[in-house]
């Protein structure tokens, strides 16, 4: 049970954080339509996702220290 518990805090909570940012953007750009779109509100709630990860999350560092020099 406290892993289930867990899991819906977490991701229940960042689900919810994600949809409010989705909501408040196509408030904010009624006539955008990327904000309306499949596709462009899948970018905004998986971006919001990203760039706030759950707390303890480590941050993964996505090939910024790849050698250029090979």
């Amino acid at each position: 049970m406290p892993v289930r518990k867990f899991y819906n805090n977490t991701f229940g909570t960042l689900l919810n954080r994600a949809i409010f940012e989705l909501i408040k953007s196509q408030t904010q750009h009624p006539d955008n339509m990327e904000y309306f779109t499949t596709e462009g509100m899948t970018r905004i709630v998986a971006m919001t996702l990203l760039n706030e990860p759950p707390d303890g999350e480590i941050e993964q560092n996505l090939g910024d220290d790849i050698d250029q020099s090979v």
